[in-house]
């Protein structure tokens, strides 16, 4: 989304929680994506670096064939209002 602008990115995520059985798992976890001014890139005003993306993620596994794979995904944006 943000390939030819002037922005490095970079990805972390907190681990909510997690649970794994025999042949079935989950994960819950917020992944937050910073932007950065890309060196050498032409100044432009603070104001306009993209915020973080912050999301609340859910993901399934299942193993097959010796590894775990991914069966669902979803993953939705975190307001700053966090009241809800």
């Amino acid at each position: 989304m943000y390939g030819d602008t002037p922005y490095d990115t970079s990805f972390s995520s907190e681990r909510v929680h997690a649970c794994a059985g025999r042949d079935v798992a989950y994960v819950v976890q917020h992944e937050r994506f910073r932007f950065s001014k890309r060196a050498g890139a032409p100044p432009t005003p603070a104001s306009e670096t993209p915020p973080d993306q912050v999301y609340r993620a859910t993901m399934t596994f299942r193993r097959e064939q010796g590894g775990w794979r991914v069966t669902h995904r979803h993953a939705d944006h975190v307001s700053d209002d966090r009241s809800a």
